[in-house]
């Protein structure tokens, strides 16, 4: 399989995780503590709203990074790729933790698993770099 490709899943993965967390982050912007999930917001407004903007931090990253890399392939847009996934699974566990007060909710299960898809994506694609 060609290099490239690699980096193009791994740039669509990081699109559809960054727009996911992003509607999430939305959701939460605009419903704060009020949102409907399971299990319950236990955190204040104000903090349920600071979570919302940190997941929409996250999916600018995402999608900046996915950019990079699809028109670029360059390292920039993969070393940012990293740092996403870093950010990402580093905000979940605090968000977990001032959403929920459990730091490891259900949701970590499904970022750890897409993280580890992308960087095994991004490590394969890695020679393809300009």
């Amino acid at each position: 399989m060609n290099k490239k490709k690699f980096l193009i899943i791994a740039a669509i993965l990081m699109i559809i995780v960054g727009l996911l967390r992003g509607l999430g982050g939305l959701l939460l912007i605009i419903n704060g503590n009020n949102l409907q999930v399971e299990p319950p917001i236990s955190a204040s407004d104000l903090v349920s709203k600071l979570c919302g903007l940190g997941l929409i931090f996250v999916t600018l990253l995402f999608v900046y990074s996915s950019f990079l890399l699809l028109k670029y392939k360059n390292k920039k847009g993969w070393t940012l790729g990293w740092i996403a996934i870093i950010i990402f699974i580093a905000g979940g566990i605090i968000n977990g933790y001032l959403l929920f007060g459990n730091p490891f909710v259900q949701d970590q299960i499904i970022n750890v698993t897409a993280s580890i898809l992308i960087g095994i994506n991004l490590l394969l694609g890695k020679k393809s770099l300009q």
